[in-house]
């Protein structure tokens, strides 16, 4: 029988048609008999010119709501997966419509996951509209197809199940597959179908006759403790999902090997491949070590590079520029000696930090700070004068140093500014204290000795602050502006060539330097080293992600961010990437002294 339309039941989220029905261990299926037009199945067919789909799609939940109540039912044994529900469901309209009838369904999507190739496809088919229902986080599509031509059997329905949340390729090709062997057999079998159907398509078996069948069948449907074989092959399928191909060059996992003698090079090469914030690290350490490489003599000449730059020697000696930024509590730590040494050796170009990112170096020339514990009472302390950064103390003897260090410097500034009209920023406020130190175990000794600037947009927020204000009362008048600071860093930023950032700690520091790198629209490495998460929207937490929005770190960029504490990770970093080219660098020079000397 042709029909112009088929409508199927409005299910809407039904994942498939293994709900429908009664249990009944007392009848036994034989084989399959299909019903249309009846209340059989859970497709209803009909014949039918304009009608109201809202109409027949009213009469479709009756129809279902009776085929439940049918005592020749059995549930199905195996789930009957939505992807095989519409490729049979394409297919048999395909066979039955008249040309230019139409095949008009739900299709029940997830709303964050649904793509255009959900729809399931056939080349006698045209799709009319899909209009969407959306409940949240679900919907339904009501899908609207016209039958173009008369139906060809050597062409079959295909969905793509291999997108977003969906099955591998396999099951895609194990679908088309099952449906050319069911049309061989068919043709084999003289158009009857031999091949037994999944209990729960849209026809009914009938009860088998012999005892044998009887009692194999009734096994097959024994409780077995708290469920039947139906739910042990759900289980099963669920638990063995078959895996897609992983695309090549996919890297294994794998870490250190101890059987060896490992080096601490050795030893952090196997990071990249260990997972997790390990592999984070080995990131760090490649990227670190491709800011420390780059020259400009690696990328071609542009048409606007000034005839000084196109010369081959010139552009060799053009580096990445690198912004070091930290908060204080890590020069409190021992991470001092480590930002010491990279500012000794002249191995980053800018420094940002914070007012007790500054003090803490100088005070440390004047006094110790001692370890102590993260326990401690903090009353006790007050106490005793001392106080506490974390698990360091320091004896508030140090800051009374500072006081009688640092106010003569501030009377000499004051009197320089009167004297020669000298305007001082934060910055050169640093060089001219780290000159005043004069001790070689201070940060901001070498970066004045090096020329490397530092820049503190806090400068008062901290013990500096302090003395600033003592002293604005003893001998009032000091000025300092920050004015031509911010335009110092974001020319640094602006005119470099390549920019990399590596930043310890968030706050005043990261966002410093991220919005100088915005003047050029994004550096082009970047590191972040932090234990700050991003649910509050913070500064700190922010992923290299979020400042790719921005514009503060090129799209194509090379980044990453170790959720880690700083003094865990930065000095095996350092000693990675900065402190190992040092080393190798002085045992190259000390061979070709070796061979001058011979």
């Amino acid at each position: 029988m042709w029909h112009d339309k088929y409508f199927s039941a409005p299910y809407g989220v039904r994942a498939g048609a293994k709900k429908l029905g009664r249990k009944s261990t007392s009848k036994l299926p034989q084989e399959m008999r299909i019903y249309e037009g009846t209340l059989g199945g859970s497709f209803f067919a009909c014949q039918c010119d304009l009608l109201s789909i809202a109409f027949i799609l009213n009469k479709m939940c009756r129809v279902v709501s009776l085929s439940l109540a049918r005592t020749d039912y059995y549930p199905p044994t195996k789930p009957y997966e939505m992807s095989e529900v519409l490729v049979d469901l394409l297919e048999f309209a395909v066979q039955h419509l008249n040309i230019g009838g139409r095949l008009v369904y739900w299709l029940p999507t997830v709303t964050d996951e649904y793509s255009n190739s959900d729809v399931p496809q056939h080349p006698s088919m045209r799709l009319v509209s899909n209009s969407e229902q959306n409940f949240g986080a679900w919907s339904r599509r009501l899908i609207t197809m016209e039958k173009l031509r008369a139906w060809d059997p050597t062409e079959r329905a295909t969905i793509d199940v291999t997108h977003r949340g969906g099955k591998s390729d396999a099951v895609a090709l194990k679908i088309e597959r099952d449906l050319s062997l069911r049309k061989e057999r068919k043709r084999e079998g003289n158009g009857k179908d031999t091949e037994k159907k999944q209990l729960g398509h849209y026809a009914f078996r009938e009860k088998q006759t012999t005892a044998n069948e009887t009692t194999s069948s009734s096994q097959s449907s024994t409780v077995l403790e708290n469920g039947t074989i139906s739910d042990i092959h759900i289980a099963t399928e669920a638990v063995l999902v078959q895996s897609m191909e992983m695309p090549a060059g996919s890297i294994k996992v794998h870490g250190p090997d101890f059987n060896r003698n490992l080096s601490l090079h050795e030893l952090l090469s196997s990071f990249n491949t260990m997972g997790f914030q390990a592999s984070a690290l080995g990131k760090a350490i490649d990227i670190v070590n491709k800011m420390r490489s780059w020259r400009l003599s690696d990328e071609p000449i542009r048409s606007d590079d000034p005839e000084h730059l196109q010369v081959f020697t010139t552009r060799a000696s053009v580096k990445c520029k690198i912004f070091l930024g930290y908060t204080s509590n890590l020069v409190s730590s021992g991470m001092r000696e480590v930002i010491r040494f990279l500012a000794e050796h002249n191995m980053v170009d800018v420094i940002v930090t914070t007012a007790g990112g500054i003090e803490e170096d100088f005070i440390k020339c004047l006094g110790p700070t001692y370890l102590g514990e993260f326990s401690f009472k903090g009353a006790e302390l007050r106490k005793k004068g001392l106080n506490r950064i974390g698990n360091l103390l320091v004896p508030n003897d140090n800051y009374c140093k500072f006081e009688d260090w640092v106010v003569p410097i501030l009377d000499k500034m004051l009197e320089e500014q009167k004297a020669k009209g000298t305007i001082w920023t934060p910055s050169t406020m640093i060089h001219r204290l780290g000159l005043e130190i004069n001790d070689p175990s201070s940060i901001y000794y070498w970066c004045a000795r090096n020329d490397i600037p530092v820049y503190c947009p806090a400068i008062t927020d901290g013990s500096l602050g302090d003395m600033i204000y003592f002293h604005s009362y003893k001998n009032p008048g000091l000025v300092i502006d920050i004015a031509a600071d911010i335009r110092n860093i974001n020319n640094t930023a602006v005119f470099a060539r390549k920019t990399g950032m590596i930043i310890m700690g968030g706050g005043v520091v990261k966002h410093h330097i991220c919005n100088a790198n915005l003047m050029r629209n994004g550096a082009d490495y970047a590191v972040y080293i932090n234990t700050a998460q991003e649910f509050d929207g913070s500064d700190a937490g922010a992923r290299p992600d979020e400042a790719v929005s921005w514009g503060k770190i090129k799209m194509d960029a090379e980044s990453v961010k170790v959720y880690a504490e700083a003094t865990l990770v930065f000095p095996l970093i350092v000693a990675e990437t900065f402190a190992r080219e040092y080393h190798e660098e002085r045992k190259r020079m000390a061979k070709a002294e070796e061979m001058v000397e011979k």
